[in-house]
């Protein structure tokens, strides 16, 4: 229920649409997640900011504004760049 598709055609798997629309989820439920690991994933945590979580931590974060990239260890930041 976080995929919101205008959904064109669907083949093997592969869904080819105009727009996909998705909420901003969380570290512990991102937005686009896997079946089998649904605290694994991308979400938006805030504009123009674009993290990535695995099990339910943040571990990378994007903030274009300032091209900067962080990576998360253990909840501290450990690499900028």
């Amino acid at each position: 229920d976080n995929i919101n598709p205008s959904i064109n055609n669907v083949t093997d798997g592969t869904i080819n649409a105009e727009d996909i629309v998705l909420k901003d989820g969380s570290a512990s439920k991102p937005a686009l997640r896997f079946a089998n690991d649904p605290d694994t994933g991308l979400f938006r945590p805030g504009g123009d900011h674009l993290y990535f979580a695995a099990g339910g931590k943040e571990v990378m974060a994007i903030n274009p504004s300032s091209s900067l990239i962080s990576f998360f260890a253990s909840g501290s930041t450990f690499f900028s760049s």
